[in-house]
């Protein structure tokens, strides 16, 4: 009988014949500033035809976003910082589960980010059509953000000819998303910019083309999302205000 392969992978439509574990998680990334909660929660659905198990597996991010940035998952959720329940589980088709997880550490002066991942298993593929039967199974990744008391997002930025360059000045990341670069500001010309969280101590540099008179970006931090925007040549900035 052939054998079923088991690819963990996202790319579901470069295959004809595949099984998917059909399970949704409904955030991305759980944002929490500490003092105002202590738990989070987020769900999982398991849209398919049959049964799935879960399993959830909890990293600490340490030196997030810096050249020694590393993952560590101690056993004992205290030292881990961040406990998930249940950790394993079966979802039944159509049936929902919530994961909660509870900050355990005292606030500190600084981020505390974590990754979760949810691995699901895919269900069971028609025994009769296993032959050229590939079985995808995606695993889902999140960000959790623990934010001190008191986050500050400052940063400093500077133009040269071809980059812009954001220096984290403060406690707590922030998310630079939605940029384009244009050759002025009627946006008639412009190009799209990678989204970038930039975590303390580090920095990030956005390449431009040498054209390049005006550039925005939503600015995302604890708070409501601002505008941020930048003209002129060398760039300089040109207004800070609320998005719509």
């Amino acid at each position: 009988m052939p054998k079923l392969k088991t690819l963990t992978i996202c790319l579901l439509f470069a295959f004809s014949h595949c099984v998917s574990s059909d399970i949704l998680v409904d955030r991305s990334v759980i944002d929490v500033v500490a003092g105002e909660t202590r738990r989070s929660d987020f769900h999982i659905l398991n849209q398919g035809d049959s049964p799935s198990d879960i399993s959830i597996d909890v990293s600490r991010v340490v030196n997030p976003g810096l050249p020694d940035e590393e993952r560590i998952s101690p056993d004992n959720p205290r030292e881990m910082g961040l406990l998930a329940t249940p950790r394993q589980f079966t979802l039944a088709p159509d049936e929902r589960r919530k994961v909660r997880l509870s900050f355990l550490h005292l606030p500190a002066d600084t981020d505390s980010i974590y990754r979760i991942r949810v691995k699901p298993t895919a269900g069971q593929a028609d025994p009769s059509d296993q032959a050229n039967m590939i079985k995808v199974v995606f695993h889902y990744e999140l960000l959790v953000i623990y934010r001190p008391p008191a986050p500050i997002s400052r940063y400093n930025v500077s133009a040269s000819e071809q980059k812009l360059t954001f220096e984290h000045a403060g406690n707590s990341n922030f998310l630079l998303y939605a940029g384009r670069q244009c050759l002025d500001q009627s946006e008639e010309n412009c190009q799209p910019l990678p989204a970038k969280r930039v975590y303390k101590g580090a920095s990030h540099s956005f390449e431009l083309a040498p054209e390049t008179r005006y550039v925005h970006f939503l600015f995302k931090d604890s708070g409501e999302a601002k505008l941020l925007e930048f003209c002129g040549k060398p760039l300089k900035s040109c207004a800070v205000k609320a998005s719509r």
